[in-house]
């Protein structure tokens, strides 16, 4: 159990001596953030933390109402809603979450829709897979963990592209596993870092974007996804892009005064990056994985409580935007995958890590991730 006597010492200090600075954060947003669709399969536990769905400090002020026609558990203490199905129950439902006051008004609310998939979707197919992200994806855990779904029966036949296979202590990639993540990294990273001498296997900080070459006629470094195919794959197309960028983002937008201004800027980068991806790859679908919020642990701020709250609202102000700027594409092959909500905040950290999650954390992201390809997968097979 995290109980630090420090933070007991440390809230009292700011109460007394930033209590003005704590009265510029008191904005908060009870409208509850959600993806326009929550993904979930049998024999996969899935969760929505209401804390990662709102804008407060003190989330556990407020009551959480889940009305859905699938019964999950309401775990109020615990703040989160969550469905493990053994049976294969399966299609779309309505889901809404209402935020309410102690006497049971309604402050805020939001609907949206879970789409439960079939356990053997996809089953008999062969599929690959391009994982781009940064070091949440470099870390190799959450690749290690969807692999090792994928690898459970009823499940396609599965390959990973990419050059990036760790196998370092902290960051061994399994068997089979490989990826595009790299520590640090955004959007703008993939579509502008080019370093010479060029170096595509080596150290990841020396490493150019994958997908940057230097056009030998004119000399000028071009994006091309196509290229990066012929050299590493024969030309070979993945039929799922899953995309986990956004983190650095956040970071920058903690700290710095324009950080709308910043979060438009690396998304013209990603509509960069989209657009080369998706011409390279007309028929992939590519799922964008919703940032995720930083550990709940005060102290992990170094050790400024009210840091957290700095970044909790930078990424709230990130994945609204992501939300707004990217729901409604599914006619593109662009799906939001909610990676925000199915990750726990207080036992899915480390201690004194802001944002990388421990094994718990990131295996529910590869379940977020897992739920979601299924839903792409059964899709695939009901259409024409």
């Amino acid at each position: 159990m995290k109980i630090h006597l420090q933070l007991f010492f440390c809230l009292a200090a700011s109460q007394l001596l930033m209590g003005s600075l704590f009265a510029q954060l008191a904005e908060k947003d009870l409208k509850p953030l959600l993806s326009p669709t929550i993904y979930a399969v049998p024999g996969v536990r899935m969760n929505v933390y209401f804390r990662n769905a709102v804008l407060c400090e003190r989330p556990y002020d407020y009551h959480f109402k889940v009305t859905c026609p699938v019964q999950g558990t309401t775990v109020q203490g615990e703040g989160r809603w969550t469905l493990f199905l053994d049976k294969n129950h399966t299609g779309r439902f309505p889901f809404k979450l209402d935020v309410c006051a102690p006497d049971g008004k309604v402050l805020g609310e939001t609907e949206t829709t879970l789409v439960i998939s079939p356990k053997d979707a996809g089953k008999g197919r062969k599929i690959k897979l391009l994982l781009i992200g940064d070091s949440l994806t470099h870390i190799s855990s959450y690749p290690n963990r969807l692999a090792a779904l994928l690898s459970r029966p009823g499940n396609p036949e599965w390959k990973m592209m990419g050059t990036h296979k760790p196998k370092t202590t902290w960051y061994m990639a399994r068997e089979g596993v490989a990826y595009e993540g790299y520590g640090g990294w955004s959007w703008r990273s993939f579509v502008t870092r080019y370093k010479e001498p060029l170096d595509r296997l080596g150290p990841y900080k020396n490493r150019s974007s994958p997908f940057l070459y230097k056009n030998e006629k004119t000399g000028k470094i071009e994006l091309s996804v196509g290229r990066y195919l012929m050299d590493n794959y024969q030309g070979e197309k993945p039929d799922f892009i899953i995309i986990m960028l956004g983190i650095n983002g956040c970071v920058a937008g903690a700290t710095e005064k324009n950080a709308k201004k910043n979060f438009q800027a690396e998304f013209g980068f990603a509509d960069i990056l989209l657009k080369e991806l998706r011409s390279a790859c007309p028929n992939a679908i590519i799922g964008l994985c919703v940032t995720i919020p930083p550990n709940t642990d005060e102290l992990c701020m170094n050790g400024k409580p009210w840091d957290r709250y700095l970044w909790l609202r930078a990424q709230h102000q990130f994945i609204k935007e992501m939300i707004t700027k990217f729901k409604g594409r599914e006619r593109e092959n662009i799906y939001l995958i909610p990676t925000d909500l199915n990750i726990d905040t207080y036992n899915g950290f480390p201690d004194f890590n802001k944002c990388h999650p421990n094994r718990y954390g990131y295996h529910q992201i590869a379940a977020t991730v897992y739920s979601w390809l299924k839903a792409m997968l059964n899709k695939q097979m009901k259409d024409p």
